[in-house]
């Protein structure tokens, strides 16, 4: 499932775990998983992370994309995740102006619209820092963006 903000996975420990946004504007779960070398919850009763969607960067469209019950850990810290999903939108949101993301996807399908391809590596050299950010592999090591 996509959605154009912010998706990320939350883990039991209440460590988020997020990617930068695809050329369509929007993240994936699998993506983020895939890069964590994670697999999929094959659990219901012991899910280790839950998938957490902010439609359009706003908190009002804060949601668990869960289609079973919420892991006991998770309606334990539901304001505790809230927070810690809020303050780290606040962090990225300027990024996404810095880097000409939020421009690049208002304009898509527009002649006038931006590369996508140095905007994506300037935003995960900026990312690189923030809580929980994945960054991509090449060969199994890190990727370092020149």
């Amino acid at each position: 499932m996509s959605c154009t903000g912010f998706n990320l996975i939350l883990g039991q420990s209440l460590k988020p775990h997020w990617i930068e946004e695809e050329s369509d504007g929007s993240v994936y779960h699998p993506n983020i998983l895939a890069r964590m070398g994670w697999d999929d919850n094959d659990d219901a009763f012991l899910r280790r992370f839950v998938r957490i969607e902010v439609s359009k960067w706003d908190m009002a469209n804060f949601h668990y994309d869960e289609t079973c019950t919420l892991p006991g850990w998770v309606e334990n810290n539901d304001e505790e995740i809230k927070d810690i999903v809020y303050k780290l939108i606040e962090r990225i949101k300027p990024i996404r102006v810095e880097t000409g993301m939020d421009k690049y996807v208002s304009m898509m399908g527009s002649s006038r619209c931006p590369a996508y391809k140095p905007i994506q590596q300037l935003m995960i050299v900026k990312f690189m820092p923030l809580p929980g950010f994945v960054p991509p592999l090449v060969n199994g090591s890190v990727a370092t963006v020149t």
